[in-house]
C-alpha cells in the first residue's frame, strides 16, 4: 500500500507541474500512468488461458464477460461476473494494444482471439481512429502536443473522409521508410498505404493487424488457438465454452487450466497441435467485392454514434 500511496502522490505532482517538455497536464498524467502500466504489466501471468482482443472485432463485448478481461496493469480479477462461464474461469490474462508487447513472453494453455471480416475491420478501425473522432471522444488530450498537431494535419490533409482514404489505396506499392512513431505525409498516397498496412503506430488498430498478432504469439504452430468471429459472435462464444467444457483429461494443456492457477510456474509439457495460422483462420471470409461498398460509407463523422437508433441505421445502411 505504501508504493501505491507513493505512486499516487507523484502522479498528483505531475498533474500540477507538467513535465516541461511541451506536454500539457493531461499528457503528463497519461504518461505517468503509462509508465506504471508497463511496470505492473511485467507481472502478468504468462500461463492459464489468454484473451487476445484484436481491435474492432467485438472484443469489448466479450471482455465484460471475463473476470480477468482487463488490462495487465489492473489488479486481477477485475470484475465479478454473474453466471460465469468456463471461459471466464480459465482465462487469466488479457491482451489489447498496450498489452500486446507482453505476448512474446507468454506461454498460455490456450489463446482466444477475436476476428472480423478484414474489410469491415478496416472501415471500423479507420473511422474510430480518425483524428476527428478521437477529438470527438475527448481523447486527443492523451496525445503529445507535437504528435497531435501532425496527426490532425495528416488526417485533414490526406484523408478527411473515408472515401478519400479508400481512393488512395488503389494499389499496394508505397514508399514509407520512416519509423513507426513518425507521421510523414509529404505523399498522401504513401502515407495512406502505410497506415493501411500497419506501418504507422498512432493508428493502433491498423498497426496491430492479424499478421502482427500472429508474429507476437510465441511458437504459434504448437499453440491451441480458439477464435470468435464478430459476424457469429455469440454462436462462436458458445462454441468456445462448449469446447472448454468437454472432457479434457487427455489434453494436458487444458486439463491443467480448468482451475485458476495460484502461481506463475510455466507448463512443462509440450503438447503438439495442428498448425493453424491467423491467415488460415480468416479464409472463411470468402473473397467478394465488398470493398466497393466502402465508397458508399458515410463520411468520417465529427461525433461518435450515440443513440441506438443511429447505430441501427448505420447497420442497416451497411447491410444494404
Amino acid at each position: 500500500s505504501s508504493s501505491s500511496s507513493s505512486s499516487s502522490s507523484s502522479l498528483s505532482l505531475a498533474e500540477k507541474q507538467g513535465n516541461g517538455n511541451g506536454d500539457d497536464i493531461n499528457v503528463t498524467t497519461y504518461k505517468a500512468r503509462l509508465r506504471n502500466r508497463f511496470e505492473w504489466g511485467r507481472e502478468q501471468t504468462v500461463n492459464g488461458g489468454a484473451f487476445v482482443h484484436i481491435g474492432k472485432t467485438g472484443g469489448s463485448s466479450l471482455s465484460v464477460l471475463l473476470r480477468n478481461g482487463c488490462h495487465s496493469w489492473l489488479e486481477h480479477p477485475c470484475r465479478v461476473v454473474q453466471n460465469e462461464t468456463i471461459a471466464s474461469q480459465m482465462i487469466e490474462s488479457y491482451y489489447h494494444v498496450a498489452d500486446f508487447g507482453l505476448l512474446p513472453q507468454s506461454q498460455h494453455d490456450f489463446y482466444l482471439l477475436t476476428l472480423r471480416d478484414p474489410y469491415d475491420r478496416t472501415i471500423s478501425s479507420f473511422v474510430y481512429e480518425h483524428y476527428l473522432n478521437v477529438k470527438a471522444r475527448g481523447e486527443e488530450v492523451n496525445i503529445k502536443k507535437n504528435i497531435r498537431k501532425d496527426f490532425e494535419k495528416a488526417c485533414l490533409t490526406c484523408f478527411p473522409t473515408l472515401e478519400s482514404f479508400v481512393a488512395l489505396l488503389n494499389g499496394n506499392e508505397f514508399h514509407y521508410p520512416h519509423h513507426k512513431s513518425e507521421i510523414v505525409y509529404d505523399s498522401c498516397q504513401d502515407f495512406a498505404r502505410a497506415v493501411f498496412h500497419g506501418r504507422v503506430r498512432i493508428f493502433h488498430h491498423s498497426f496491430f493487424n492479424y499478421r502482427k498478432i500472429q508474429g507476437l504469439i510465441p511458437n504459434i504452430q504448437q499453440q491451441t488457438l480458439l477464435v470468435t468471429r464478430l459476424e457469429y459472435l455469440w454462436h462462436d462464444w458458445d462454441a468456445v465454452n462448449q469446447y472448454l467444457t468437454r472432457d479434457t483429461s487427455n489434453d494436458p494443456r487444458l486439463s491443467t487450466a480448468v482451475s485458476p492457477r495460484t502461481n506463475n510456474t510455466k507448463s512443462k509439457h509440450q503438447h503438439q497441435h495442428q498448425h493453424l495460422s491467423l491467415m488460415t483462420m480468416i479464409k472463411p471470409y470468402e473473397a467478394h467485392p465488398k470493398i466497393l461498398t466502402i465508397l458508399h460509407w458515410p463520411q468520417c463523422r465529427r461525433y461518435p454514434l450515440e443513440s441506438l437508433e443511429e447505430r441501427q441505421q448505420m447497420m442497416q445502411l451497411h447491410s444494404d
